[in-house]
């Protein structure tokens, strides 16, 4: 389960069709989205005020993980929406070569966001996407208490020496609050996996060694794989580190992890990105202590932090004035106000530099939107920035690896040296059988 899908929403209704900038009475923009619930839920609010504005109808429809097949499915019957907001760099690439996408005005779009954005989606020198959010993806969430007093690791090290020491604490007398796990892993997405590895590989390999996972054909067996994976190893595997286990950490979904730190006080630290926020927001009880996030830290002390982000960006897929009208719409400094409530209501960033400092009413908000635009180096998350078979969505072949090895290095008394030479293998295999986009 991605958390996309969490809670699928029902497809909803409402937008525009414009000629020379003058609205006019026609068919719906039809627009194909990842998002459900939650986020589903505010973007149709966002379109509400499209609708109102241009007094003309937009079809907006959750593909949720099976975005990939409903497109191809659509295209191959002739049917395929105006729009659509992509989450996958990989899938931009594959339709951009094959030609299923119409390119962007630069001139246009270009100056809204930083360049390194721009040239995430932009192949044989023509832009082909607008962004709409993005995802902060290299965050710890704990309550302060939990650091008794100190500082979150800067290391990770650090990290490992915290889980530890959580993990050895002895459990409260019977009638009183049960002592916490260190760690909620919500390993029954294997997406919640990727983020783990990406974030200690992008601290310890080069930006041009992360991006070269990403090729067809790539070696995966490399020392900056190898050192991630055994650093993630030896954090999961420490005894007592997860509620019931590895096995029950694969049984748990990527919501109930951060309910198990927020809620239920069954983990003392849960790792994911912004979108955290709005899971606390529903869950959290009146009163409890709050909970802050921290960044991911370097995989060696004094090493870099790693920085990387997602994000979704709007294609036009059916060449028409509706459908370039409608992306610039939702890129547009005047259309910010109609963000507000999912601005302020979590889960929503975006990298687009018209959007002034106070439309940000959160702080937490503020400082990881500038955080991404001032940062030296940041990485987009790999997973979904491979095609084929390894690419993301349910039962990827990156998810299953990961998961396997994840089990492998939770069981008692892993031997890691060994999981990490099959996981490797695996990965470099899966790659071989890729073709170039």
């Amino acid at each position: 389960m991605n958390r996309r899908t969490l809670l699928r929403g029902a497809a909803g209704t409402a937008a525009l069709a414009t000629v020379g900038g003058c609205a006019r009475t026609g068919g719906p923009t039809q627009v194909v989205v990842v998002w459900s619930g939650y986020e589903f839920d505010q973007f149709r609010s966002v379109l509400d005020e499209y609708r109102r504005e241009r007094n003309q109808p937009v079809d907006a429809i959750s593909a949720g993980d099976d975005i990939d097949e409903l497109l191809r499915a659509r295209r191959k019957a002739g049917t395929h929406p105006h729009v659509a907001i992509l989450p996958r760099l990989g899938l931009i690439a594959d339709f951009a070569q094959r030609g299923w996408l119409v390119p962007l005005d630069r001139a246009t779009f270009a100056p809204r966001f930083p360049a390194a954005w721009n040239d995430l989606v932009t192949f044989h020198g023509q832009l082909f996407g607008a962004w709409v959010k993005f995802a902060h993806k290299s965050l710890l969430w704990t309550r302060p208490s939990i650091l008794d007093g100190g500082s979150a690791p800067k290391s990770f090290d650090g990290l490992v020496d915290l889980v530890r020491r959580l993990a050895t604490r002895p459990p409260r007398p019977r009638g009183e609050q049960r002592t916490p796990a260190p760690l909620a892993v919500g390993a029954a997405d294997g997406w919640v996996l990727t983020d783990w590895f990406e974030n200690v590989l992008a601290s310890l390999a080069s930006h041009e060694e992360y991006q070269r996972l990403a090729q067809p054909g790539a070696n995966w067996d490399t020392p900056a794989v190898r050192h991630a994976l055994s650093r993630l190893a030896e954090l999961w595997s420490i005894p007592g580190a997860l509620p019931g286990g590895g096995s029950r950490a694969l049984l748990t979904q990527y919501e109930e992890s951060v309910i198990q730190v927020v809620r239920s006080n069954r983990a003392a630290i849960v790792f994911e990105g912004d979108f955290v926020s709005s899971t606390v927001r529903r869950f959290q009880r009146p009163g409890d202590e709050p909970v802050r996030w921290y960044r991911f830290p370097a995989a060696e002390p004094g090493g870099v932090q790693p920085l990387v982000v997602s994000g979704d960006a709007a294609v036009v897929l059916r060449d028409s004035p509706a459908a370039h009208d409608l992306v610039e719409w939702l890129t547009n400094r005047a259309v910010w106000p109609a963000f507000g409530p999912w601005l302020q209501g979590g889960g929503y960033l975006t990298p687009n530099l018209t959007v002034p400092d106070d439309a940000f009413r959160d702080e937490m908000a503020l400082a990881l939107v500038q955080q991404v635009r001032t940062a030296d180096r940041l990485q987009f998350d790999l997973s979904d920035q491979l095609t084929g078979r390894l690419a993301g969505g349910d039962g990827s072949v990156t998810w299953r690896i990961l998961q396997d090895f994840f089990a492998e290095v939770t069981r008692p008394a892993p031997d890691i040296a060994a999981a990490v030479r099959r996981v490797v293998r695996r990965f470099t295999a899966a790659a071989r059988t890729l073709e170039p986009a």
